[in-house]
């Protein structure tokens, strides 16, 4: 590599960086403007920022009440960030380039692949266009059943604008509602629809464009198999990655939703007087919105230390490479563990359902893992010292939270001061950019290795 000469991968790197700083300082400007608030107030830099910050990672953190403080404009372009947020900047441009009948160059399909994680950058036209199918039609299906419970509440437009803002912002894993009065869906904590419909998109979001387009095409010779017109697949032919994803979201939503019905079983101020049904949906519930949605049924502030704990780990898990969900992913987590066991066992390679798996992959998961760590202790300690005087707990998690590009809160945001905004802002965007995006695009430029140095070894432990 030439001197000065960056490879292409670190140009994605900062391309992504700069692209999303420059979606939020677009939404920083609008959400100023008099228009977007609800009675023609002007909204503070930092605020303004704080909010386009939160809707582009796709967080859900606010300053300002989302339905009550900011108008029908206002609420719109928050809907446009989260949507560009969503699918990535990258990604938005680049589809535009294709809506004007431009060619995608090979540089701007190393970017796309960066922000999908996709691990080459073959296909990655079709799989653009994939996941904006995908999208809408997560997105107006959701809308649709919605509907059917918000429009009787609120009437046909503001039921309408409803269904159709907490369905992008579920499918995004945003977080973000229109409610007002911070109580975000706590009015619906036993309602099978609305339960189910978030949830569901919460997932949807969640396990990435890439699985969905791989169950897609084993749904299609599933069918053809039915018919006889074809070999239909099976399980195991679809990828490991695939089959790790789906494997650990089931498990991450069935124990932590037993967990936390056992933890909050008999907490009169969250599901102890709730019927056993209720007591189901709001566990459920719980376990499926730290990765990463930040919508509540529950009063994140009234649950028990176990519980506050237990989804704190699964906002820092997160959701799976290639969608809408933050943290440091399920296949992260995986292969993270699978290490530590091979390592006790003293195996050299990390094996997964019977494939060895590349020694690149594992040092950029063991990476991801120890950066995010890094990085929300370092936010831990600032935030602590611009709120001296907040409960430990609550910075805590406020802060996993934002790293998580999660949303929830136990009611820290709201007395957030200057400090403790930029704190949290920086913390967001770490989270949705990835730390090791920044690092190795700005900071720690890749190298070639020229020569090897000779080995020496010190004790560790």
């Amino acid at each position: 590599m030439a001197k000065g000469k960056l490879d292409p991968v670190t140009e994605a790197r900062r391309n992504i960086v700069m692209g999303f700083l420059a979606v939020i300082l677009t939404g920083t400007a609008l959400l100023m403007l008099p228009i977007s608030q609800a009675h023609g107030k002007l909204t503070s830099f930092l605020d303004a920022l704080f909010t386009s910050t939160s809707a582009v990672c796709v967080t859900g953190l606010v300053v300002k009440d989302t339905g009550t403080y900011f108008s029908f404009f206002g609420q719109l372009v928050i809907l446009l960030l989260i949507q560009i947020g969503g699918l990535g900047y990258v990604t938005m441009m680049t589809l535009i380039y294709l809506a004007r009948g431009e060619q995608v160059g090979l540089r701007q399909k190393i970017s796309v692949a960066v922000q999908l994680n996709k691990p080459d950058f073959g296909g990655v036209t079709n799989l653009l266009l994939f996941s904006l199918k995908v999208s809408l039609f997560f997105e107006i299906i959701g809308a649709i059943l919605l509907g059917f419970r918000f429009i009787p509440q609120f009437g046909p437009v503001k039921g309408l604008w409803a269904s159709i803002f907490h369905s992008v912002s579920a499918f995004n894993n945003a977080g973000f509602d229109i409610m007002g009065g911070f109580k975000s869906l706590t009015d619906y904590v036993s309602d099978p629809l609305i339960n189910l419909t978030i949830m569901g998109l919460i997932i949807a979001g969640g396990l990435g464009f890439i699985v969905w387009e791989e169950l897609l095409e084993y749904s299609k010779s599933f069918i053809a198999g039915l018919k006889g017109e074809g070999r239909r697949m099976k399980i195991s032919d679809l990828s490991i990655h695939t089959r790790i994803v789906i494997s650990a979201t089931v498990v991450l939503i069935i124990v932590p939703a037993i967990m936390l019905l056992i933890f909050e079983w008999i907490n009169p101020y969250t599901i102890g007087n709730l019927s056993l049904s209720g007591k189901i949906w709001a566990s459920l519930f719980q376990a499926v919105t730290p990765r990463t949605a930040g919508f509540a049924t529950l009063d994140m502030s009234k649950m028990m230390l176990p519980s506050i704990l237990l989804i704190t780990f699964l906002m820092f898990v997160g959701g799976s490479p290639g969608g809408t969900a933050g943290g440091i992913k399920t296949t992260t987590l995986v292969v993270v563990i699978q290490y530590l066991q091979n390592f006790m066992q003293n195996k050299k390679a990390v094996i997964l359902r019977s494939r060895r798996i590349a020694e690149d992959t594992v040092r950029l998961a063991l990476a991801i893992f120890i950066l995010q760590l890094i990085t929300v202790s370092i936010s831990i300690l600032f935030l602590s010292i611009a709120m001296p005087n907040a409960p430990f707990e609550d910075i805590f998690f406020e802060a996993f939270s934002a790293i998580g590009t999660v949303g929830l809160s136990r009611g820290l945001t709201t007395h957030l001061n200057s400090l403790g905004k930029i704190i949290i802002i920086i913390t967001m965007f770490m989270g949705r950019v990835g730390s090791i995006s920044i690092l190795a695009g700005y900071i720690f430029t890749p190298t070639k290795e020229l020569y090897t140095l000779p080995e020496d070894d010190i004790a560790v432990s």
